[in-house]
């Protein structure tokens, strides 16, 4: 009898050992899951960061175009109403190239731009933005 209470304690301690093995087990794994969704969701963001930065590069790049094109037309304009240069009508209204340069400035450097004028202009379908 008192072989069989050990043989029964031996099997009951076996079996917590066994218990805790799994209960360790299932903690590593989920901690390796967890780990890894961590890894997955870094590079998540490392790749939304990276097309965030493009974007914006895009955008600063298209606004420094812009920019360029409004200083270049403005300017004559400016400098003859300040009588530093003199008068000439046809350079005078050269700012109103600024309006016109600025569609094919943006349907350059921007598609969705370029598909909106493009709907617009031709009235067809739009499409579906990816």
């Amino acid at each position: 009898m008192l072989l069989l209470a050990q043989t029964h304690d031996e099997v009951q301690g076996s079996a917590a050992v066994v218990q805790t093995s799994k209960s360790n087990d299932e903690a590593n794994i989920t901690r390796g899951l967890t780990g890894l969704s961590e890894v997955v969701q870094t590079s998540n963001k490392r790749r939304h960061s990276e097309s965030t930065f493009l974007a914006n590069l895009r955008t600063a790049a298209t606004l420094f175009v812009v920019t360029v094109v409004f200083i270049i037309t403005f300017t004559p304009g400016f400098l003859m109403s300040l009588d530093w240069l003199p008068w000439n009508t046809t350079v005078f209204y050269l700012y109103f190239a600024n309006n016109v340069a600025n569609p094919f400035i943006y349907s350059f450097m921007n598609p969705n731009f370029r598909s909106d004028l493009r709907h617009l202009v031709c009235k067809t379908k739009p499409q579906q933005r990816r």
